[in-house]
């Protein structure tokens, strides 16, 4: 038997004993669109599983073989270690080369290929490891032991600080494979590879959910959220339970059933020109019409937590009244007049305090022959106030004509019709003084509630419990030398400033300084009979510092249409719709809003100043200050103008126009 002939029977046998293990039925023809020849000759192919692939068997699918040419290919299965045999007809002889993941040999004629292992592939030869290069050849068993790895996803529920909110945070697992890469024919094979990575989710839904009923979390659990946790194919993190917040009770309030905000500015005209004649007057009421009516707090609906226990919600506070002169509350609910008037209305929050004031009528001008006018209520002048003259008052105040060389003192909002010259205006005289006195009576307050919590520690101490008052009250005394000695002196500093104005202060204020005057101050024993007394107390400087903080509604004003060489001081806005101010000294507790020029002045507002024009072409020095969250906003600015927000400061050098200007969060003017 020629040599030729015993190699053709030994592929024979090798093909058939491939085609017993596939056990496959026959399919179409291929070819190898790489290498195939001029001469397209027909194939028989025997196949696993249908495949549409061409001359190159992909690993375990398929075994070919041509019964009419001595040209041979043959394909190596990699994972069942068959060996497939093609026709191939291309001059790549005694080569061995790697093609879609499969290991292929050319004709043997000039000698054998050779193949060197590579680390992370091991490489069996006839069931013996190879790590040296080796020449092999198509009849040799040839296996790979190609490495698969799998990450296990990898999860983790955490629970937010304040128990509202559970999470997932999921890193989907993977699944790395390597696989021979693909190399042209050569006599010497240096095996290569790479790694395939795809995503395999092993999180389950149960699996959640059982950590879940585990860790005790029963409510608001988010099943949506669930699902996308188990399909997520990228690093992420998922809200999967939430809390139910509670729902807050609602604080009282009042329902006024009239308009009784403060009396208008005079309307000015389209052409400029201003119409005193349609000056409002003061909001009036009769006596037993009902004011206003009275609603009550509503409770607040707990929540509850991930793990099921109850958030408290908080309940809705009641308003607090301060009923004054003519006015009285009826079941509980409705507010009536008991006289005629005009309703005085101060509303901070939940803090509405009711009064009605008598209204005073003045048809002439207020002169050297009708005398100073004080009086305890709103004044309405119909005329002007001349040279000298004083207007003093604890309600609001309208002035139809002009003020010249006078005084105008209330404790609520003022009025003019015509200019102001060369006088003086204070509108809000109660909440002026008061506005320095925030921070004293914060800081009281945060030393009576660290003294109360002392107090109180101390009398649940069984060996405390059996002195008697006079020795407690000299316990409490003895605590404020040792740890609070400055305390008595900042309440008597305070005593005295509500003393000095008492006469345009509420009553409450002068009632917290008497009782503060004589526990702390005077020390005497009978102001405090027990804790609760103490506790008492320190309620009523919180109430009286909380109603200080709001923000009153409706704001004091001073309107006018002009100022010349004057000092306007108000606890609210200050505004003026005419022409504008010359040479004028303002300080407003709100807002300053000039709607003309503002020259040569001294012009200070806590939130916002919005002036027109400011300076003049004479480099005339003007002055425009507010407090550090304050904005200054200017239509045009001349040279020489200088403006303040906080403490930082800037000098304009040149005429500029649509100035906006504030301090950022680096505490640096901005110019917007």
């Amino acid at each position: 038997m020629s040599k030729r002939t015993s190699e053709m029977k030994g592929i024979k046998q090798l093909i058939s004993s491939a085609l017993f293990a596939f056990t496959g039925e026959s399919k179409k023809v291929v070819h190898d669109n790489d290498h195939s020849t001029t001469n397209k000759e027909k194939y028989r192919t025997t196949t696993r599983h249908q495949s549409d692939d061409q001359s190159i068997a992909p690993i375990g699918q398929t075994a070919i073989t041509n019964e009419d040419n001595d040209n041979h290919v043959v394909t190596l299965d990699l994972r069942k270690n068959k060996h497939v045999y093609q026709q191939e007809g291309t001059p790549e002889t005694s080569k061995v080369w790697v093609k879609n993941g499969a290991l292929q040999f050319g004709k043997l004629e000039q000698g054998y290929p050779v193949i060197a292992p590579t680390q992370g592939i091991a490489m069996f030869v006839n069931g013996v490891q190879i790590i040296q290069p080796t020449v092999v050849k198509p009849t040799d068993d040839i296996d790979f032991d190609l490495v698969e790895t799998t990450v296990p996803s990898k999860w983790k529920i955490e629970i937010s600080k304040d128990k509202t909110k559970a999470y997932v945070n999921v890193t989907p697992g993977i699944v790395r494979k390597r696989q021979l890469k693909d190399h042209k024919p050569t006599t010497r094979l240096q095996l290569q590879w790479h790694e395939q990575t795809s995503v395999q989710q092993s999180l389950t839904v149960k699996d959640i959910y059982d950590k879940l009923s585990e860790m005790g979390i029963v409510e608001g659990i988010q099943h949506p959220e669930i699902q996308a946790a188990v399909a997520t194919q990228h690093p992420e993190r998922f809200t999967i339970a939430k809390a139910t917040q509670p729902q807050d009770g609602t604080d009282g309030y009042v329902k006024f059933l009239k308009n009784f905000k403060q009396i208008n500015r005079p309307q000015q005209q389209k052409d400029g020109s201003v119409d005193y004649k349609e000056i409002q007057a003061f909001p009036k009421i009769s006596t037993g019409e009902v004011l206003a009516e009275v609603y009550q707090p509503t409770e607040g609906i707990p929540g509850k937590t991930i793990f099921g226990q109850l958030i408290p919600a908080k309940q809705g506070k009641p308003v607090q009244l301060r009923l004054g002169h003519g006015v009285q509350l009826v079941d509980d609910e409705k507010i009536i007049s008991m006289e005629n008037g005009s309703p005085k209305v101060d509303a901070r929050g939940r803090f509405v305090r009711i009064d009605i004031r008598p209204v005073l009528v003045l048809r002439d001008d207020v002169t050297v022959q009708t005398g100073n006018i004080r009086f305890n209520g709103n004044i309405e002048v119909q005329g002007s106030v001349e040279d000298t003259m004083v207007v003093e008052g604890n309600g609001s105040i309208m002035i139809h004509g002009h003020v010249s060389y006078g005084k105008i003192l209330t404790s609520e909002s003022v009025t003019t019709g015509k200019n102001v010259l060369s006088s003086t205006i204070r509108a809000g005289e109660e909440n002026l003084m008061l506005i320095g006195m925030e921070n004293s009576i914060a800081k009281m307050k945060q030393t009576l509630s660290v003294i109360h919590s002392a107090m109180d520690q101390l009398m649940q101490q069984p060996s405390f419990r059996q002195y008697h008052m006079d020795e407690l009250t000299t316990m409490l005394h003895l605590l404020i030398v040792q740890k609070f000695p400055k305390f008595p002196s900042k309440v008597k500093a305070f005593c005295q400033k509500v003393t000095k104005h008492e006469h345009v202060l509420d009553e409450s204020w002068k009632e917290l300084a008497v009782k503060l005057n004589r526990t702390f101050v005077l020390r005497r024993s009978n102001e405090m009979q027990d804790i609760v007394d103490l506790q008492a107390l320190l309620e009523k400087i919180s109430t009286s510092s909380e109603w200080l903080m709001a923000t009153p509604d409706p704001k004091n004003r001073i309107q006018i249409p002009y100022a010349v060489n004057s000092k306007l001081y108000c606890d609210g806005d200050i505004e003026v719709f005419g022409q504008g101010c010359y040479n004028t000294q303002m300080v407003a507790g709100s807002e300053v809003i000039i709607n003309g020029f503002a020259k040569n002045g001294d012009i200070y507002a806590k939130d916002k100043i919005v002036i027109d024009e400011v300076g003049s072409e004479y480099g005339i020095r003007t002055s425009l200050r507010v407090s550090a969250t304050g904005v200054i906003e200017i239509g045009y600015v001349h040279e020489g103008t200088r403006v303040q927000v906080g403490n930082r400061s800037y000098t304009f050098n040149q005429p500029t126009t649509d100035v906006n200007i504030q301090l950022n969060k680096k505490n640096q003017l901005i110019f917007q």
